[in-house]
């Protein structure tokens, strides 16, 4: 069975990216990700990353991809929230009893209208 691996944590990350930014002329990217143990490619985009959550290239940053995720007004505890969870758990309800429970849940504002 495959297992994926556990992400390296953000100051580890964080630690190598600066290590390779203010490298020496002539140390090549390759050596710098095998002292720390991680491929060349992990280390690269680590830096594009980086580059992009420091605003030197443009790109979307790790907090707005997580926005992207979210359905509007929807925090953790939201009403939005609330009710995309009801209608996840009607798979079993008949279209008609769905049809009128979404608009009850839109009438009262727990659902956005969509």
């Amino acid at each position: 069975m495959f297992t994926v691996p556990k992400p390296y944590p953000k100051e580890f990350r964080d630690d190598v990216v600066n290590v390779a930014r203010n490298r020496q002329p002539g140390q090549h990217l390759k050596q710098i990700a095998a002292d720390f143990g991680i491929s060349e490619s992990c280390l690269t985009n680590w830096m594009k990353a980086a580059d992009v959550e420091d605003g030197v290239k443009p790109g979307t940053t790790a907090a707005e991809n997580a926005d992207l995720r979210e359905p509007p007004g929807a925090g953790p505890r939201s009403p939005a929230r609330a009710g995309f969870s009801v209608l996840a758990c009607t798979s079993s309800l008949s279209n008609r009893k769905l049809n009128d429970l979404t608009d009850e849940l839109t009438s009262t504002g727990l659902l956005p209208d969509l």
